[in-house]
């Protein structure tokens, strides 16, 4: 009866042991999952900013060069609206013998319309 006790004895040590490694797998396991939930999230953030930036740029190129409509809802909306507008037809003029009076600078270059210099997190290109 003693050896009987002995052994279950050792057993449930045994059976101890492997829980306590299983819950130490799984707390390893979790930690990791959490900080690569922080990771993406900042990630994410990141992004997000950028395409902000991105939506912004886009919006002072399309007012630089006259876009005579708003921006559509996404790529799809514009793509649908681009599909059903009317095709326009650019008309080829002649070309002039003359050379062209000079030309007076323009005020403000493309740098000072675009800050080029400000990459943000990846540097200058």
């Amino acid at each position: 009866l003693v050896d009987d006790v002995s052994v279950a004895s050792r057993e449930q040590s045994q059976g101890i042991e492997q829980v306590t490694l299983a819950i130490a797998q799984m707390e390893k396991v979790t930690l990791s999952t959490a900080a690569t939930a922080e990771e993406n999230a900042a990630a994410s953030e990141q992004l997000s900013a950028q395409a902000e930036t991105s939506a912004a740029t886009i919006a002072e190129l399309e007012r630089m060069v006259g876009a005579d409509r708003a921006p559509a809802a996404g790529p799809a909306a514009r793509h649908a609206q681009a599909a059903a507008a009317p095709v326009k037809v650019a008309r080829v003029l002649p070309m002039s013998t003359q050379r062209p009076a000079a030309t007076t600078a323009p005020t403000n270059s493309a740098e000072e319309q675009i800050p080029f210099g400000d990459t943000g997190t990846y540097g200058s290109f």
